[in-house]
């Protein structure tokens, strides 16, 4: 075989173990990218004390946030009633209000990826709840890039429709819980490698 196309086909190797190693968050589920980076066992006490912190901040800003993935993930859920009105993709007044403590986080895309997850309802029809979900994913995307004044590379948003309910469809109250934003902000490889080296804070 000729060097040139040896050199081609094992740079051509080298690409595809590059990019399975670091696949690109657009090109994952919404629990794959939740999932990953993974956390060395090395890193992880760090991490989750560092998250821990960072859910005890957002909370003191009137958020609700708890730890997941064993303390190595902050998720933050808000009703969509307090970010939209009925059946609207255009953001209420107070949106900008609900999540200037979140936009920070997009100022440091190697520490923070930010996964937004907006989900419904299953009143009615499948294609009108798929547009609506993603299009107010898109429409937070938006604020908190302007909010932070970055072009939000760290930012993920997903539309889910009624894919992943909490509760009953089949009550006021249940509907209520469903119709829902979940950000969940997940530790990426700056914020890794700061624990492992224990400069994280």
């Amino acid at each position: 075989m000729k060097p040139l196309l040896c050199a081609l086909l094992a740079a051509a190797a080298s690409f595809q173990i590059l990019t399975a190693a670091n696949p690109d968050p657009a090109d994952l589920t919404i629990d794959e990218n939740i999932a990953t980076p993974a956390v060395p066992k090395k890193a992880a006490a760090a991490v989750k004390k560092h998250m821990a912190d960072l859910a005890a901040s957002l909370t003191r800003h009137g958020l609700s946030a708890r730890a997941d993935r064993q303390g190595e993930v902050v998720s933050v859920t808000i009703p969509c009633s307090t970010l939209f009105p009925a059946n609207s993709a255009a953001l209420s007044p107070r949106a900008s209000g609900i999540l200037e403590s979140i936009a920070p986080l997009l100022k440091y895309p190697t520490m923070y990826k930010v996964i937004i997850a907006v989900h419904s309802d299953n009143t009615g029809e499948t294609a009108y709840l798929d547009n609506l979900t993603a299009e107010r994913a898109n429409a937070l995307d938006d604020l908190l890039c302007r909010l932070s004044a970055t072009e939000g590379t760290n930012i993920i948003p997903y539309g889910m429709a009624a894919d992943d309910p909490i509760d009953s469809n089949d009550t006021v109250t249940g509907r209520d819980a469903n119709r829902r934003v979940e950000i969940n902000i997940v530790p990426e490889w700056q914020m890794i490698d700061a624990a492992k080296s224990g400069r994280l804070k």
